[in-house]
């Protein structure tokens, strides 16, 4: 059996407020930059985060969204599964 799933795109990194906390170094925005069109303040590099930092934000961010009974259900169903197929499965020996 498959379980649903849903998957939902969340910005966790690089957010204004984690430029600002961490006192990440910023640059003027390019004007040849279309994707600056109307923003103000700033740009700041993803890699300007200490990767464990960044690995922290991120594993972070899936805990909170994680349905851990829902990674239970879907454990024990593989389980389950797994005992299925193996019951149908000749014994050493058979053919």
């Amino acid at each position: 059996m498959i379980l649903p799933q849903r998957i939902e795109a969340v910005r966790v990194a690089l957010t204004r407020e984690q430029a600002a906390d961490l006192e990440l170094p910023t640059a003027p925005v390019k004007a040849s930059d279309a994707r600056s069109a109307g923003w103000n303040g700033g740009t700041c590099q993803l890699e300007a985060l200490p990767p464990d930092v960044l690995a922290s934000i991120v594993v972070q961010a899936i805990e909170d969204r994680l349905d851990r009974g829902l990674v239970a259900r879907q454990i024990e169903q593989g389980h389950a599964d797994r005992q299925e197929i193996a019951l149908g499965l000749p014994r050493g020996g058979e053919a």
